[in-house]
């Protein structure tokens, strides 16, 4: 069994985890072997916007590089939302240039990041990552073809297992993000929460993962 962790702040070394690290903008000019990365500016880390975008642009061309993200906005943490908005436009411009998925961190600003798809329309999938939210807002960002993520929070949290229960599957991925959870742990709540064999959801998030990254070769 392979089993998908979508967005991970953690290098896996077991065979059966396929993964996507998020790779820190300090360690973009290190070496991550045959490692999928995505690359992205996160919204507490903007800073420097031309060189930060001119060390993403460097790497862009890497067939390691499966995604551009995190990246996104953050009502809570980091600069004025314009601002956060601005480089979130020039991350979506590069998705579409490089025809890479666009992993979004998303805090209090779902109305801004819905109408942003709407606006854009983007041809790359758009995935909310370590998605908690409700039901409400999973049916307003599915009608735009949004896919969602989901991490930790669907162990403990009976929102985000409500919302999980309402979600398509053919809409969804499980992550660890920087937490020290066990990826299979995520899944096997995943089938009891659908009552499902946790085969047929491994079997159906890799369908998702290989639609959204073109058939990707190592599944």
């Amino acid at each position: 069994m392979q089993f998908i962790d979508f967005h991970t702040h953690h290098i896996h070394s077991d065979p059966e985890i396929t993964s996507i690290y998020n790779v820190p903008l300090e360690e973009l000019n290190t070496s991550q072997s045959n490692q999928n990365i995505s690359i992205g500016i996160h919204p507490w880390e903007i800073s420097n916007i031309n060189n930060q975008f001119n060390s993403i642009k460097q790497k862009l061309s890497q067939s390691t590089v499966l995604a551009l993200g995190e990246c996104g906005l953050d009502k809570i943490k980091g600069p004025d939302l314009q601002t956060q908005i601005d480089v979130f436009k020039e991350h979506t411009s590069l998705s579409e240039q490089h025809k890479k998925p666009l992993i979004i961190h998303c805090v209090k600003s779902y109305s801004e990041i819905i109408k942003l798809r709407k606006d854009i329309d983007p041809k790359q999938p758009w995935i909310l990552h370590g998605f908690n939210s409700s039901v409400e807002t999973m049916n307003q960002a599915i009608e735009t073809g949004f896919y969602f993520s989901f991490g930790p929070s669907l162990v403990t949290h009976p929102k985000t297992q409500l919302t999980f229960r309402n979600t398509p599957l053919k809409r969804v991925f499980l992550e660890t993000d920087d937490s020290n959870t066990n990826i299979k742990e995520l899944y096997q709540k995943a089938s009891e929460l659908r009552d499902l064999n946790i085969e047929e959801v491994i079997e159906q998030l890799q369908y998702n993962f290989k639609l959204i990254f073109n058939n990707y070769r190592y599944l």
